[in-house]
């Protein structure tokens, strides 16, 4: 049995080995022990500057500045553009 962890960094490898335009994350990172975060965060990075785009949902405001170039907030049903 893989830890919860070690499940995250397969689902990345995976995620990276489809090749899709578009990615999707919810909390990419809460299961990542430091280095595997920036690990991921350089390979988000890459992945963005080659067109590809990232919509990802986190509460961690440091990790929204650093991989964001918009953020919006959902409230009241509604996103609003900060």
């Amino acid at each position: 049995n893989y830890s919860f962890g070690m499940k995250h960094k397969l689902f990345f490898i995976a995620m990276f080995a489809r090749k899709t335009e578009i990615i999707f994350l919810d909390e990419p990172f809460t299961a990542l022990d430091q280095k595997s975060q920036e690990i991921a965060i350089d390979l988000l990075k890459t992945y963005s500057k080659n067109g590809g785009a990232i919509l990802f949902v986190s509460h961690l405001k440091d990790l929204q500045r650093e991989l964001a170039n918009k953020i919006y907030l959902m409230s009241n049903g509604k996103l609003k553009e900060m």
